[in-house]
């Protein structure tokens, strides 16, 4: 769910044309992708603000427009970069600026959409997320960051609401746990992020599942997949993504509702849990076949437990 302001394109622009006329002295302007500032701008980009941003800013260039786009989620910081923004691509396209609330000149837009704009429609959509947890406990929202996602849940929400907080606290303590995932690694030295792979099922009567491959010898950020894969020259264990969180919560540290920080594993304790999981695997695949199952081992169809709701 967003608040966009849309700028008729006249030019076409690089990165140095916009930064050079956002007004902005709190923090470095960054974006993504990561393409030299003389590049026109690419059909979509996130401006952020290492220090202070949560989301980032969208900007979509499509239908001869420029699109500045923020998100339920994004903190104050980010409201006021997307009315910079929007500011500079006006002038720098000589235009006004359309609104859910209407058309503005650039003097008008600054004047309404100020600093003490920003900061009060942080709020903005937040009730929804609460409601939507409230109703379907088994939902997870995902709420992009700009370097990680945050996944707001029932036992986010449950920790964010204990003390029945309004919601200009809830929003902050939400805009908190979003900023926290963007710098994990201020946080847990050396950490690695692992990613998310997909394996395509040969047989099309199955789903395809994803899976993390998680390695010792180094800190991880474990994220929602079908499958935890443990590796280890020839030996290998493939482990239902709830399994292993539930075998090894002596070796996790909570993030959000779904992921994970794993600590170091040893070489040895590594060996240990692809022993142990490859044993667990085999006993199951027994029991299964004195119940008649075939003998041949295939994947089995992903049918998801939780559903995860994304806010863009």
């Amino acid at each position: 769910m967003s608040y966009n302001f849309q700028i008729n394109k006249k030019n076409t622009l690089t990165y140095k044309d916009l930064l050079d006329l956002v007004d902005f002295q709190i923090d470095e302007i960054k974006y993504q992708p990561l393409l030299e500032n003389h590049h026109a701008l690419n059909t979509h980009s996130i401006f952020f603000l290492p220090q202070f941003s949560t989301r980032g800013v969208n900007l979509k260039d499509k239908e001869n427009k420029y699109w500045v786009e923020i998100n339920t989620g994004c903190s104050g910081e980010d409201y006021f970069l997307a009315a910079k923004l929007a500011s500079a691509l006006a002038n720098l396209n000589n235009s006004e600026i359309q609104t859910d609330e209407g058309s503005y000149t650039i003097e008008n837009f600054s004047r309404h959409f100020n600093l003490e704009w920003a900061h009060q429609n942080k709020t903005h959509n937040i009730e929804i997320l609460r409601s939507v947890i409230e109703k379907d406990s088994a939902s997870s929202i995902i709420l992009n960051g700009y370097h990680i996602p945050f996944y707001f849940g029932k036992e986010v929400l449950k920790e964010y609401s204990g003390d029945n907080p309004s919601i200009e606290i809830l929003a902050d303590r939400i805009i908190n746990g979003i900023k926290r995932n963007q710098h994990l690694e201020s946080e847990f030295e050396n950490i690695e992020f692992p990613t998310k792979m997909e394996m395509e099922n040969n047989d099309k009567s199955l789903e395809n599942w994803t899976f993390l491959l998680i390695q010792s010898g180094f800190r991880q950020l474990i994220k929602p997949a079908d499958f935890i894969i443990l590796r280890h020259e020839q030996d290998f264990a493939r482990i239902p993504y709830e399994t292993f969180i539930k075998e090894n919560l002596h070796l996790l540290t909570k993030i959000d509702e779904k992921q994970f920080v794993i600590d170091v594993i040893a070489q040895n304790d590594y060996l240990n849990l692809i022993a142990q999981f490859k044993l667990e695997s085999s006993e199951n695949s027994q029991k299964e076949n004195t119940h008649g199952i075939n003998d041949t081992p295939k994947p089995n169809p992903i049918t998801p437990k939780n559903k995860w709701w994304k806010f863009w």
